[in-house]
């Protein structure tokens, strides 16, 4: 399969989808909307599998690399920001600590995966 056919194949798959999902959140069936985006994952995985150009070089991944950096410092940067903000006015407490652990949360998923990669590329 070629990158066109791929991308075509990818725009009715989001499309089917988003249709069954939202019919699923209007009838209230979480479950279906949970076995639909897993089926769609899935789908996902088994075309992008069958793509015979070349998907990704070096330049895309470094990237994609240079961006998702640069979302985690900004994001974490503008929600330890909030927290800060929001905990000193007492009704948005439970937001700002919210915000808060949020900030943690990622940036300890970040050290892991840092923590993994390194030892994965020889670096520790």
């Amino acid at each position: 399969m070629d990158l066109k056919t791929y991308k075509k194949y990818i725009k009715m798959l989001v499309i089917i989808i988003a249709i069954l999902v939202s019919i699923a959140v209007s009838t209230g069936n979480g479950y279906f909307a949970v076995l639909v985006v897993t089926f769609g994952i899935l789908a996902k995985i088994n075309l992008r599998k069958k793509i015979d150009d070349v998907f990704e070089d070096e330049l895309v991944l470094k990237v994609a690399e240079k961006a998702s950096y640069m979302t985690i410092q900004v994001v974490c940067l503008l929600f330890a920001l909030l927290s800060v903000f929001l905990t000193t006015f007492g009704e948005y407490m439970l937001v700002g600590n919210l915000l808060a652990y949020s900030t943690l949360f990622i940036l300890l998923v970040n050290i892991l995966f840092r923590y993994m990669y390194s030892r994965k590329y020889g670096l520790m």
